[in-house]
């Protein structure tokens, strides 16, 4: 968490930017992108691959769908 808040310029200390961190981590976290683990009383988060390939196959199928004659026709729409 700490290596992520640093990266973002986030200062954890202060409870606005803490709470925009968390904000910032729940569409991630709901997308499977990032995953919780307690250790004691500790959260640890990590980046999940297999979180970012499903994400990525959708983005890929959305990005195919709208780049064939179907998807173009209804653009111009």
């Amino acid at each position: 968490m700490d290596e992520l808040a640093t990266a973002l310029e986030l200062d954890l200390t202060r409870p606005a930017a803490r709470k925009h961190f968390y904000l910032l981590l729940r569409p991630l976290r709901e997308k499977g992108m990032i995953s919780v683990m307690k250790v004691k009383k500790k959260k640890l988060y990590h980046l999940s691959l297999d979180g970012f390939n499903v994400y990525w196959k959708e983005v890929k199928r959305e990005a195919e769908y709208w780049l064939t004659e179907r998807g173009k026709t209804e653009m111009v729409r």
